[in-house]
């Protein structure tokens, strides 16, 4: 691993001198400052006794990237590993002023661009502020204070792995910040299906998404989404993509189920939304106004006359009488709905009994039908929360129209 640490050391080294660089073109630092980046303490402990220099007016400016901890197994090959460091900067009392504006840009770098790659590893980066320790004397006999600072930090290497970095989110199109991502894609089993690599749609199945927002005044789809959480739609289909570096990108129509509001004193307020996939419906609507449906079913009623013997094959056959059909269909009260104002109605009075309505049925997959019917009965019940639901049963009335 000391091929690593050497190789961290000389990259940390380059940043350094980048801003420094920057910095003293720019006019922001008063002196230029040369680092020099070491994992070996030989070589730091020479440049400190100012056996290395550049010139006799600018020496070098030591710094040990010195190992803290180590979760590293005996091969860290195997995939994922964490590690942290203490970065010892060795600095002149003149520079001080200067060195705090060069680290405290680095740190911010550092803090900004969460992670990179290095000899085919994904780093996770954790940096600290700088921690100024002290004025010190210098050892090499030129009586000048030094001016030493710390930065602790941790990596996390993955082995060609992702980060959260990796992951992106659009919802209609607009990427979305996101504090934190959780999903779940259910899946069943189906009895009469052979196991193998079955991927047809079920109905059944479906992917749940977990999403924590950041509330941001700024941001208008985060704002749309908290509105929509807290007020009164329902049913209000949305199109989220996550994609998951280059690995796998999902795209789902989903709605949102529920959700809520993270809020701790002197943090930063963000907000849960679950989403679930927006799976086929079937439509139903009275005298073409579609209408909250929370329970469907449908029931053929056959009657079967006298069987009859064919003469040729010997087999018994029935023909059918009559049919009759029923439907029995729960709803979700609407009162801003005038149609299913009617149908709460048509319970409450028996002066609506004998009004015929037009029942359309749109099944996913399946042409379109309506039926002339009427209401057989009704029933209006509801718990603590007052108007909310009703239950009809519709008899065909005319036949299939």
């Amino acid at each position: 691993m000391f091929q690593l640490d050497n190789t961290i050391a000389s990259a940390i080294q380059t940043k350094l001198n980048t801003i420094a660089e920057a910095l003293h073109t720019s006019e922001d630092i008063t002196n230029k400052i040369i680092f020099k980046v070491t994992a070996n303490y030989d070589d730091y402990y020479k440049i400190t006794e100012m056996e290395y220099k550049m010139t006799d007016s600018i020496r070098y400016t030591p710094v040990l990237l010195q190992k803290t901890q180590s979760s590293m197994v005996d091969d860290f090959l195997s995939g994922f590993y964490t590690e942290s460091y203490s970065l010892i900067v060795y600095g002149f009392q003149k520079d001080k002023n200067d060195l705090e504006k060069i680290l405290d840009n680095y740190v911010y770098n550092e803090s900004s661009v969460d992670k990179e790659v290095m000899t085919d590893y994904v780093v996770k980066k954790n940096t600290s502020r700088p921690q100024f320790q002290g004025l010190f004397a210098d050892g090499s006999g030129r009586d000048e204070k030094r001016a030493t600072y710390i930065i602790n930090f941790t990596w996390d290497y993955v082995l060609g792995g992702i980060i959260s970095d990796d992951v992106t989110i659009t919802i209609d199109s607009v990427a979305v910040t996101h504090v934190q991502l959780g999903l779940t894609s259910e899946k069943i089993s189906i009895g009469n299906v052979a196991y193998g690599n079955n991927t047809k749609p079920v109905g059944a199945s479906g992917v749940i998404l977990s999403l924590t927002l950041p509330l941001q005044i700024g941001n208008t789809k985060h704002t749309a989404l908290l509105t929509d959480l807290l007020n009164k739609s329902y049913n209000k289909s949305y199109a989220i993509s996550v994609a998951f570096s280059t690995i796998y990108t999902m795209a789902y129509t989903m709605t949102l189920k529920r959700g809520s509001i993270n809020y701790v004193r002197d943090q930063i307020i963000s907000f849960t939304c679950e989403f679930e996939e927006a799976l086929p419906r079937t439509t139903v609507t009275i005298d073409s106004v579609a209408v909250p449906v929370l329970r469907f079913a449908m029931t053929n009623d056959i009657t079967k006359g006298d069987g009859l013997v064919a003469p040729n094959t010997k087999v018994l056959k029935y023909e059918a009488e009559s049919l009759a059909r029923t439907w029995r269909i729960r709803f979700g009260y609407d009162s801003t709905q005038s149609k299913n104002v009617d149908l709460l109605k048509a319970i409450l009075d028996s002066d609506f009994f004998d009004t015929s309505y037009t029942l359309g049925i749109t099944v996913a997959g399946i042409t379109a039908k309506t039926y002339t019917v009427m209401l057989a009965s009704g029933t209006y019940d509801f718990e603590q929360t007052g108007e909310l639901s009703y239950e009809c049963v519709f008899v065909e009335k005319a036949g299939i129209v």
